[in-house]
């Protein structure tokens, strides 16, 4: 019978468990990327293009997964892929701007990780970024 109770986890313990799930979870929820920010090089033409439309907002910790799955069968996917596989790279290698995350009021090239104010943002914009800053 004793050993049902074997394993105790102090209060305290349990208690730091769960606030550090928390904010685990908090940092996934706010590791946002607005997709139509993010550019990309045409090489026939020499110019940036937004690649997906205004609206795509995605949790970088699975969403950029599903979306590069899902433009498997889009005509400009392959471009599409490449720039996010790019961005996962930059995620993964802690390589990506600050001021990208969770913000709209940028454009980003993940490939030479450049930043510049956007001219053109969304009007559901959020105005504060995860960390509280003012928009750029």
């Amino acid at each position: 019978m004793a050993s049902r109770f074997s394993r105790r986890v102090p209060a305290e313990v349990s208690l730091q468990i769960a606030e550090v799930g928390a904010q685990n979870d908090l940092y996934i929820a706010e590791y946002n990327v607005w997709m139509h920010s993010r550019i990309e090089r045409d090489q026939s033409r020499r110019e940036w293009r937004a690649l997906v439309p205004k609206g795509k907002r995605l949790i970088t910790h699975w969403n950029l997964r599903d979306e590069l799955k899902a433009n498997y069968a889009d005509k400009d996917g392959l471009a599409k892929q490449r720039t996010i596989v790019k961005i996962m790279e930059r995620i993964v290698t802690q390589t990506i701007p600050l001021a990208v995350i969770d913000n709209p009021s940028v454009d980003w090239n993940p490939f030479t990780n450049t930043v510049v104010k956007a001219t053109d943002v969304e009007d559901n914009a959020p105005k504060k970024t995860a960390h509280g800053d003012e928009r750029a």
